[in-house]
């Protein structure tokens, strides 16, 4: 038995480009979480906003350097910018991937040390839903809180 498929050409290969462009690492979106009047955790005279903002022009420099991958900030200066604009930014620059940087503390145990990874997905332990609603209360500090009444807090 012969089967026999025919495809056009060209269709094909229009639409492999277009998969190819969707995947390919071209832009990534780097946010220092916190800045201006919310100035995240604070320990011994450090604020957060001030280490991220650091932290995330250092790392976009060597992505830009290394990978050469162009960097959009959600900010580069120490200026508040809400959850809607820095998502707007996000969704705006077309970036593949969306780096959100923070510096956490705690206040039981000045000995910790490590770093935390998250991946976009509701938070399903204690632990990620507590620094989940500790980085959202940033929305207390916005002029409009009314745009994030449909927001779920669900785990």
């Amino acid at each position: 038995i012969n089967i026999s498929i025919r495809s056009n050409i060209e269709l094909s290969a229009k639409k492999i480009k277009e998969m190819k462009d969707r995947w390919n690492l071209d832009t990534i979106v780097i946010d220092p979480g916190h800045g201006g009047k919310d100035p995240g955790c604070a320990d011994k005279g450090l604020k957060e906003k001030t280490v991220t903002l650091d932290v995330a022009k250092k790392l976009g420099k060597l992505i830009e350097q290394k990978l050469g991958v162009k960097v959009i900030y959600t900010r580069t200066e120490d200026e508040f910018v809400p959850l809607w604009k820095r998502t707007k930014i996000a969704n705006d620059s077309g970036g593949k991937i969306f780096i959100s940087i923070h510096a956490n503390s705690t206040h039981s145990n000045h000995g910790v040390r490590g770093f935390e990874t998250y991946l976009l997905r509701p938070g399903k332990t204690s632990d990620a839903i507590e620094v989940a609603q500790r980085e959202n209360d940033v929305i207390q500090m916005e002029e409009r809180k009314d745009q994030y009444e449909k927001l779920s807090n669900i785990a």
